[in-house]
């Protein structure tokens, strides 16, 4: 199988002639483009991060868990009293 092939390959890859003059390709200017382009998502990832970085976020706790998972609130005191929950 590999005997088949390797004409093909090497006449492929060895046989290459240069682009014709007519031919569409990429240049300095497309190269400029695209170098211009991955200049811009870098500027803009960096610019996202320190935005990012300016929110406060304080998350709320899932309504969804129980109510036992959820840590215990301290009761207020009852009026006429000094201590907090009642306790003398």
């Amino acid at each position: 199988m590999s005997s088949a092939l390797a004409p093909l390959a090497s006449g492929v890859l060895l046989a290459k002639a240069p682009p014709n003059p007519n031919d569409v390709v990429g240049g300095w200017v497309a190269f400029f483009v695209v170098l211009a382009m991955g200049a811009a998502v870098v500027f803009l990832y960096f610019s996202l991060k320190k935005q990012l970085g300016k929110v406060n976020f304080e998350e709320q706790p899932d309504p969804r868990q129980a109510p036992a998972e959820q840590p215990e609130q301290p009761r207020a005191s009852e009026p006429g009293t000094d201590r907090p929950n009642g306790t003398a």
